[in-house]
């Protein structure tokens, strides 16, 4: 629960920081800093942490997911953030992006046959109820 909350801290700051770099600069240099700097940073992290990831542990299909994930999430989901941002603002923005449980409930079922439970149904129609609320209004 607390790297739940953690992470929600975090990406309510990226949206604030993304949202002042994107009156600056335009997308695609703002996701080529973004994207260098975090591979920096994890290099960076790596070493100092002393982490010898076993990539060659990592099968085929892991790399295939895995690079996937990231050019969904990294590429085409933060860029498309960043648009957003620049158009609705960073509050709006991260407002819809409370939406995601609605994607991630309905792609889960499609593709992998995971069952979310009646009551794990209602929260996810409150916090979607609440985004649109928050995003609708003027």
């Amino acid at each position: 629960m607390l790297f739940a909350v953690l992470a929600g801290v975090t990406f309510a700051v990226y949206h604030i920081l993304n949202r002042q770099a994107g009156q600056l600069i335009d997308v695609t240099s703002g996701m080529t800093i973004l994207l260098a700097t975090c591979v920096v940073l994890i290099s960076v992290l790596l070493v100092v942490l002393r982490v010898q990831p076993g990539l060659g542990a990592v099968s085929l299909r892991g790399w295939l997911f895995l690079s996937g994930a990231g050019l969904v999430h990294f590429v085409a989901g933060l860029s498309f953030i960043a648009l957003s941002q620049r158009s609705i603002g960073a509050a709006r923005t991260s407002s819809l992006t409370g939406t995601t449980p609605l994607f991630a409930t309905f792609t889960s079922f499609v593709i992998l046959g995971e069952v979310v439970s009646w009551i794990g149904l209602v929260g996810i129609v409150m916090i979607v109820a609440g985004a649109v609320l928050v995003s609708t209004r003027k």
